[in-house]
Formats: structure tokens, sequence, C-alpha cells
């Protein structure tokens, strides 16, 4: 079958693009609007959509007894169409449809589609040129790794609708080159081309219609419980790493900052007169910078600045201010005239930074470091980071109690009864380790229930305040703790020298490994269970589509085709659970969730795209075997240099950290790119080319099966033991192709 290469090329190249930057639209829209299972089930849709498309394929195929070049062009112009067209539905229906529980399969299922019919194209695109499978999937692969930073800029600066609506644009000039007619494919390529220019140059008009965010007119997180408040969204900012909205209602006189429509924090009205906010000394945050004399303060996640206006009243004379969401730091400067200007006050430095990282490279010390109910959205590293990170773990606890001053205090504000018991376990953990048993260790920590109307004995435990210091408690300090619980109506919990309740209160040490964060465990807010939904949505792809990959329709005694569907569905699992732990563990590296992602999976695919590129170099030289075993060899010691790395490189710059990371992962990428290629190519020497489209879905079903698993593993065992998992599985691969020979280098 005779092709066109450079169409096919460039059409692998931009189908790819496409849907790595559709897969983070998605991630933003569902963070905004669902709860954070939902933003990781992104990943298994993505998955579950390239494996039905591979499946139609197959079947489209195998249904028709000839198949010419003709059909194969109209078949693929249908199918880019369907895939143009059900990006712009997809994107304009989850944008503007008001919110309602009820409408969330109908969020699932359009979702996938363009998934589907991406797969579709790919996979029918696979089969017309088998033969030069590592060129196409080099193309597919740096396709994606443009995309991943392609997305990042485009959202940084532009609506998330204008973006996607120039994302549907894209497939149709693959479409385009797939006419015949010269003078067709030269319209076709103009209009196309010049609509997406003026989105890009002219889109203003599209900006605006974007103000309003339909979903938000239903019932999503933080906002259908304000309802009867009567919400009002004064000010919005998209990027790509969170939407932004300040909120007025009728009752309350606070703006409410919103990150993703969940993270909720306060703006104070303040007009520079410490008096007018005298009230705020009832606040549990008061209680840390005001118990002792404190001159220095280092704030974590302040959001709309409360916290930082708290510092002032008690008389902090220099404060640092680190938020990761810039958003937030925008919004506040949008009402300057309302909140005094809070982060340009004269005694506060501000900075964009992810907390742990800041910390991590700072040289100065401080009296406080404070962190009041800090909950990174499930955006995160855009869907890969779990909905957690790092500034909870017992090694950040650490290096904040390494950055106080001597008699300094850690404080957190959290949001319940699980955060406290994790956190007090994890600090206790950190005594002990400093020699100091958990009856001693009493006297280094306080915990302050928050004010509430309930029975002060049977009341449970609500926005809880953790002070730990560095030192004991001196009994004065626990003095004027007390005068201040008087002054809150907050009940005291355990207080040094005077109410030791802590060891009663906390979970017994036999049980503290369930409770005890950890970098390699860093689920802060997970309590201790993994979520009903994922397990479902495991159990649905694994038997159902599983089963129908095993169906009568696709059963078939050729002994090849059943090596090739355990072949493909080795590195469909084992890419999915060594991928998904790195981009986790890096996001200690770079701090910021969106600046990992955006580094490490462009590297990734990169290094990918080579491997596949020089793959039939590569194995005319070394055998498939030895491939999986260098794979598997790499990962283990990745997982054993990995924190030496982060540690050596966290106060780099950031060209260093870029370089080094490049350095580091190459040479994983590219022998990870080579099986896939390698494994077409040998099914054509094998004549069993007309299962390709069947093989590229297997490899798309085992990569849900796979994105899933890690996250089951990571949050049962942590990620160190998924990243083993994953190198274990090439280490199967290698012995599934012990017996395959070397393959001369050939055309």
């Amino acid at each position: 079958m005779k092709t066109k290469s450079l169409p096919l090329i460039i059409g692998i190249f931009l189908v790819g693009l496409t849907l790595f930057m559709y897969q983070i639209i998605l991630t933003r829209l569902f963070s905004t609007i669902l709860s954070y299972h939902f933003v990781f089930m992104v990943i298994s849709l993505s998955m579950l959509g390239l494996t039905l498309g591979g499946v139609y394929s197959f079947k489209w195929f195998t249904t028709h007894n000839k198949i010419d070049s003709e059909a194969l062009r109209r078949k693929k112009l249908s199918v880019l169409g369907f895939l143009s067209l059900s990006l712009l539905a997809t994107v304009l229906f989850l944008y503007k449809t008001p919110f309602h529980t009820f409408i969330i399969p109908i969020y699932l299922f359009l979702s996938t589609l363009p998934f589907v019919f991406g797969g579709y194209y790919l996979s029918l695109a696979f089969k017309e040129w088998v033969n030069k499978s590592n060129i196409l999937y080099f193309a597919d692969l740096i396709g994606s790794a443009i995309g991943a930073i392609l997305i990042v800029l485009l959202l940084n600066n532009f609506s998330i609708l204008r973006v996607g609506i120039i994302l549907s644009f894209i497939p149709l000039i693959v479409l385009v080159l797939n006419i015949q007619k010269r003078i067709y494919i030269i319209t076709g390529m103009v209009v196309t081309l010049s609509i997406i220019s003026l989105l890009l140059t002219q889109g203003n008009f599209v900006d605006n219609w974007a103000k309003d965010f339909g979903a938000f007119k239903g019932s999503p997180k933080v906002l259908g419980s304000l309802s009867d408040d009567n919400p009002r969204i004064v000010y919005t900012f998209w990027n790509s790493l969170a939407r932004t909205d300040v909120v007025e209602t009728d009752t309350d006189q606070d703006k409410i900052v919103l990150v993703d429509g969940g993270a909720a924090s306060r703006m104070i009205p303040f007009d520079g007169d410490l008096e007018s906010v005298e009230y705020l000394k009832r606040n549990l945050g008061y209680f840390p910078f005001s118990y002792k004399e404190n001159q220095s303060a280092l704030l974590i996640g302040p959001g709309g600045g409360r916290d930082i206006l708290l510092a002032k009243l008690a008389g902090v004379e220099s404060i640092t201010a680190v938020e990761i969401n810039p958003g937030s730091v925008k919004a506040t400067e949008a009402f300057k005239d309302f909140n005094g200007d809070i982060y340009g006050s004269d005694n506060v430095k501000s900075y964009i930074d992810d907390g742990r990282s800041f910390v991590s490279k700072d040289s100065n010390k401080y009296d406080v470091i404070f962190l009041s109910l800090v909950m990174t959205q499930a955006s995160e590293a855009l869907g890969y980071a779990l909905s957690e990170n790092y500034i909870y773990t017992k090694e950040a606890y650490e290096t904040y109690l390494d950055h106080l001053n001597p008699g300094g205090t850690l404080a957190f504000v959290l949001h319940g009864e699980n955060d406290l018991y994790k956190a007090t376990t994890t600090i206790l953990k950190i005594f002990e380790e400093k020699g100091i048993s958990r009856d001693d260790a009493v006297e280094y920590i306080t915990v302050i229930n928050s004010p509430n109307t309930h029975d002060q004995e049977a009341a449970h435990i609500m926005y809880p305040l953790l002070m730990v210091k560095n030192t004991p408690f001196e009994k004065v300090e626990s003095e004027e703790i007390i005068e201040l619980s008087l002054n809150a109506k907050a009940k005291i919990v355990s207080l040094p020298k005077i109410h030791e309740k802590l060891l009663d209160f906390i979970p017994p040490k036999e049980v503290e490994s369930s409770y005890l964060v950890t970098d390699n465990y860093p689920f802060f807010y997970n309590k201790g269970r993994i979520a009903p939904l994922i397990v479902i949505v495991m159990l649905i792809v694994t038997l159902l589509i599983g089963r129908y990959f095993t169906g009568k329709s696709l059963r078939t005694k050729n002994r090849d085709v059943t090596y090739f569907r355990a072949y493909y569905s080795y590195i469909g699992l084992g890419f999915m659970l060594i991928e998904i732990p790195l981009i986790q563990k890096f996001i200690l590296l770079f701090g910021h969730p969106t600046l990992t992602f955006s580094t490490v999976i462009p590297i990734l695919l990169f290094a990918a795209g080579l491997g596949s590129l020089f793959s039939r170099v590569i194995t005319s030289r070394i055998t498939l075997k030895t491939v999986g075993i260098i794979i598997f060899g790499y990962t283990v010691l990745l997982f054993a240099y990995l924190p030496n790395f982060i540690d050596t490189f966290q106060g780099a710059e950031l060209s260093m950290k870029f370089f080094a990371t490049f350095i580091l992962l190459l040479p994983l990428g590219l022998f990870m790119g080579i099986p896939f290629p390698s494994g077409l190519k040998i099914m054509e020497t094998k004549s069993i080319a007309d299962y390709v489209p069947l093989m590229w879905g297997i490899n798309g079903w085992m990569s849900v099966v796979g994105s899933i698993l890690a996250l089951v593993l990571a949050m049962s065992f942590g990620y160190n033991i998924t990243l083993l998992v994953g190198a274990s599985i090439y280490l199967l691969f290698a012995f599934h192709n012990r017996k395959q020979p070397i393959y001369p280098l050939a055309d």
C-alpha cells in the first residue's frame, strides 16, 4: 500500500500534540469542577479512549475483505473530522454547562470521545506504514513532548476556552493534508491556519465569553455550599496551575479566595489600622505569633493574606510570605484597596514558590514558621500528583525545624482529627530519632481545638492549632496560651506544664506507621483508604475491557499474536508504573507541580522518541531481552540515587536543574522508547501486521491499568515500591523476550 510519508508523519505529530494538550485542558477543567479522584481519572480516560480507538480500527480492517488506499484515506478524513468536532463539543460542554452530580457520566463519556477518535487515527496510521513504525512513534512522542510545553505557555497567556477552541482546529490541518486535490489542500490550509492565527492574536472576544464559567452555575465544591448566601464571583484568574476566584456573599464582609473552586482562604477588609482588626485575636492563627515575642515569621500558603494580617497584629517585624499559586497573589493585588495591599506592606516579602522548595534553598532562620489549612488542589502536576504535596511530610518538618531560631515555633492550623493524628505522629517520630522520648516530647508540643458551639467535652477536633517548639515550652508561655484560649473560647487539648494530655489523644505507637507521612508516602489528606471510585474504575477497566480483548471475536490460535498480546501488555503496564512515581518524586526538585510536569514529561517523551527513531540501529546490536534488563537496572539505580540527586540540585538554578534532570532521565527514556516500534517491526516480519491496531489497543488498555495500579500501589505501599514494581515489569518483559534474536538492520 503506497503512502505519502511526510503528510503521515506530520499527521501523527499533530494528533499526538493535540491529544496531549487536550488531556491537560481536561485535567484543568476537572480540577475546577470535580474532586481529585475524578481528576486522576483523566489519565485513565485518555488511555481508555486510545484503547477503544485501536479496537475499532482493528475491527474495521477485519470486517472489510479488501481495503485500498482510497478507502483508508476516506476513513482517516472522517475520523479526523469527528476528532475536531468532539474536541470542540467537549470543551464547550464542560465549560458552559451548569454542574450537577447527575451529569458526571456525561462528562466522562464526552471527555473520552476525542481520545477514541485520536486512537482510531493513530492506529490506522501505524497499520498503514508499519514498516516505518519507529519514525511514526518518534513523531507521536515528539508531538506529545512539544504539546506538554506548549500547553503550559498557552494556558498562562490565554483563557482555557480559547486554547480549547484553538486545539479543535489542529486536527483539521491533518485532515486537509489527506485531501487529494492540491487546490483544496492549499485552500483548506490557508483557511484553517488563518482561523488559528486569528484566535491566537485577535481572540479576545473568546476570553470575554469565557468569563461566564457556566459550570459554576451549578453546585460544585465550595460554591455549592454557599448557595444560600448568594455567592458572586467578582474576580477570576486562569493559568496552567489553577483557576482562582474571588467570591462575595451577602452574609460575609470578608472576600473568599477560591482555588479551583475548593481551597478557600480569607481576604480581610483592612485599612491599615490594626485596631480595626482586633477581632482577629480570637483566631487560633494569632496564637503562634503572640504567645511570646517574635521578630520574624515565614508564612507558607497565606492565600488571601489573612495569615499576614495575623502576624502584623502580633507585632512581627519581618514577614516572609510564600504562596505557590500566583492567582492568589494577583487576586489580593486586584483588591488592594480592600485589603490594605497586604502582600505589598512594608515589612512583607512575598515569593511565588512551593513552600517546601523555598525553605530547602533558604538560608534564613525564623522565630515562627506557620502553615494554615494549606492544601494544594488536585491540579498538582496537572493530574499526575494524586492531589498530595510534600509540605506535610516528615522530611519537610525536619527542614522547617532546622530553619527555626532557638525557641522558635513551627505551627499548623489543620483541617481535623485525621490531619492532627498524622502531624503529631510524624513530629513525635522526629523527636524520637533525636533521642527525645514520647513522654519528654509532650513538653515541646501544644494542641488547641477551635471554638465551637457543641459541648466542649464531647466535641470533635475541628481546625485544631498544632504548635511545636525546638525547645520545651516554658511555664510563662503556657500561661499566656491559656489567656489567649480563654479570650478565643478555644479548648486546650494538650499544653506543656499544665494540661499534658497529648499521649492520651494520639494513636498508639504500634499503629504509628499508618499515620506516618514521608516523602515516599506523602498522602497527608488521604484517610488511610483507597477511594472506592478508583477501585470501581480499575475493576471495570480490567474485567470488562480485558474480557473484550480475550473475547471470541479476537481470539486466535496464532501463537505469535498471543506472544505479542503479552509483549504489549508488559510495556503498557511498566511504562506507567515508572513514569507516574518519577513525576511525583521530581516535584521535590522543581517545587512547582506545573514546572515539574512541563520539564519531566517532555524529557521522558523526547528521550523515548529518540529511542524509537534509533530503535532499529540499537536492536541490530542488542536483543530486546537486553533492553528490558537495562530499563530494569537503570530504574533500580534511579531508586537508589534519586534522593541524593534531589538533595544535590535542590538549591541550584533552574537551568542547572533542567540540564541535570535531562542527563539523568535521557538513558531511561531512550531505552523505554525502543520496545513499541520494535515489536511492530517484528510483527511485520512474521506476517501478522493486520494485528497492529489490536496491539495498539492492548498497549493502551494496560496503560489504563498501569495508571490506576500506580495510584493503588502508591497509596498502599508508597512511591518507592511503585517504582520498583514498574522496574520488575520490564524484567518480566526481558524474560518474555529471552528467545528473541538480534534483528539485523534492514529496511
